[in-house]
């Protein structure tokens, strides 16, 4: 009886492990809610990175925010073209890539 545990274990642990996906390439990426928005107006950013482990939003008038909101907004108080960027770390921290949109206030 114990062999028979024994084994289905070892057959279970190979057969999860098998399971396990490599991750593809890193991706950054994110959109905003509005393509053109007005001076007050809140700003929805959709963040549809792939394969990554930590980020960082740098938004115009605002802290930069590591890795705490997946989403995240801004409300722009001027008029202008405003940048925004995402910065993405890979799984294994050993890569990093960036996107930079921006976006007209009127």
């Amino acid at each position: 009886m114990k062999g028979l545990f024994l084994g289905l274990s070892i057959l279970a642990v190979i057969g999860f492990s098998a399971c396990n996906k490599k991750a593809g390439p890193l991706k950054a990426c994110f959109t905003f809610s509005k393509n053109t928005a007005k001076v007050n107006d809140t700003v929805y950013l959709l963040n549809c990175s792939e394969n990554y482990s930590k980020f960082k939003w740098i938004i115009p008038g605002a802290f930069t925010f590591d890795s705490i909101n997946k989403h995240n907004y801004f409300v722009p108080t001027t008029i202008g073209n405003q940048s925004v960027y995402l910065l993405t770390w890979s799984l294994d921290g050993t890569d990093t890539t960036g996107v930079a949109k921006i976006l007209t206030v009127k």
